[in-house]
C-alpha cells in the first residue's frame, strides 16, 4: 500500500505520519519535504526505536546541503548548469 499526503501547513507532516501509523501499523516511510526540523527529525528517529517504522528515508530537505555539506549531497542531474531547479 502506498500514501501519499499533502498539506498546506493546517497540519504538521508528523501528524500525518502519526495518525497514519495509528491506522495501518508498523509501516516503511519516505518522506519528500522543503525543510524538516529538529524535533521531526527526533520523532522519526523515536518512531524507528519503537519499531513503529520498519525503514525511514528522508528525501528533498532544501539548504541541507549548505547548512550540513558532509551530510547532504544534492543530486545534480535535477538542476541546470546555473544551480536552478528543472
Amino acid at each position: 500500500m502506498s500514501l501519499f499526503a499533502v498539506t498546506r501547513g493546517q497540519f504538521s507532516m508528523i501528524d500525518a505520519v502519526l495518525h497514519t501509523l495509528d491506522q495501518v501499523g508498523r509501516a516503511k516511510l519516505s518522506i519528500w519535504t522543503w525543510a524538516i526540523a529538529e524535533y521531526e527529525i527526533e520523532t522519526l528517529e523515536r518512531l524507528m526505536m519503537d519499531e513503529r517504522l520498519t525503514e525511514a528515508r528522508l528525501n528533498g530537505v532544501a539548504g541541507g546541503h549548505r547548512n550540513k555539506p558532509d551530510k547532504c549531497k544534492p543530486d545534480k542531474s535535477k538542476s541546470d548548469k546555473k544551480g536552478k531547479w528543472k
